[in-house]
Order: structure tokens, then sequence, then C-alpha cells
């Protein structure tokens, strides 16, 4: 998809019209994206027990990924996206001004599995000792 996580978008089309926020979340089967700020809707939660208060949440909602433009880096405008180069060289950049737009890098995913396969070594080990004695 032309439009990925963490650009920065202008709604072009709805009531959010002229709003500009950054992409939260893309969902590519339903070509739709989560604007922040923008198409925000209220959600009533009931209270489950006597002690509990009921609470409204404001949630931001998807919108159609042809709702919205990339804002160009350089002139802060919008601007639809193209690809240039093929296979692995493959970059996007706007079609107004020609902008390369930055590749967004990745999180990098911890090694929750390594400390959690550590410790339950660690763990086997002292019960192995506490059975020795």
């Amino acid at each position: 998809m032309k439009i990925q996580k963490g650009d920065t978008v202008m709604v072009m089309k709805g009531s959010d019209k002229k709003k500009v926020g950054n992409v939260l979340h893309v969902i590519p089967d339903d070509e739709k994206v989560i604007v922040a700020g923008v198409n925000i809707r209220t959600a009533h939660k009931k209270a489950r027990t006597r002690n509990e208060k009921g609470t409204i949440e404001k949630k931001e909602r998807p919108i159609s990924i042809s709702n919205v433009l990339v804002i160009d880096p350089k002139t802060k405008e919008p601007s639809r996206v193209q690809y240039t180069g093929t296979g692995k060289e493959k970059k996007r950049m706007t079609k107004k001004n020609g902008t390369m737009l930055e590749k967004k890098q990745a999180r990098k995913k911890t090694a929750k599995k390594t400390v959690v396969a550590a410790k339950s070594e660690e763990e086997k080990n002292k019960q192995k000792e506490q059975k020795d004695i």
C-alpha cells in the first residue's frame, strides 16, 4: 500500500476534511487507515459491577484510504504517492514535488522468548538442586 504506518496525512473528504494526523494503523484487507485525532467516535461503557462507574471512551475509527493524501515533507502540501524503481530498490515518492519519502524503520523486536527460556532453565536448575539436597 502506498500509505504506511507513521505517515503524516491530510483528510480530503468527510466531516474531518482538512485535518492532519499521523497514521496509527493500516488495514490493507479493507483498504482503511486509522489516523490520530480523526473520525473520533464515542462509546458508552456500562458498569460491570456496583462499585464500577460507567465510562465514555473516545476512539479513532478507520476511514477509507481513498479519503487521505500523504503530506509532502518539504512543501507541507498533500500529494499522491508513486513508486520508483523495481525489486529491492523500490521507493516511494510524492507525485507533486518528487520528494522521496523516508522508509519508516521497523521496531526492533525484543527477545522475550529467550529471557523466558533462560528463566525457566534457571528454575529447573534450582529445582534439581533442591531435590538433590
